[in-house]
């Protein structure tokens, strides 16, 4: 079941890099902060003996808000 996952989990993150070639920035920035919030959820969820998936999910949607914040803001800083 681990391996499967695993599996599933690296297919999915080559497959997502593969896709990146022709976003905007910030599509890039609310990309990039989804994949680190969604890991850094997970594992905050296994280092605490939590729900990973919870924690996935909250994380994404973290890093998703986050990096379209911080995208914005140096929107605003430039010009």
């Amino acid at each position: 079941m681990k391996r499967m996952i695993f599996a599933t989990g690296t297919f999915v993150a080559l497959l997502s890099t593969a896709a990146c070639s022709n976003l905007s920035s910030t599509d890039q920035r609310v990309l990039s902060g989804t994949g680190i919030g969604a890991a850094a959820g997970t594992v905050g969820a296994l280092i605490v003996q939590g729900n990973p998936i919870i924690g996935l999910v909250g994380g994404a949607a973290v890093g998703a808000a986050t990096g379209y914040m911080v995208d914005k803001q140096s929107s605003k800083s430039s010009k």
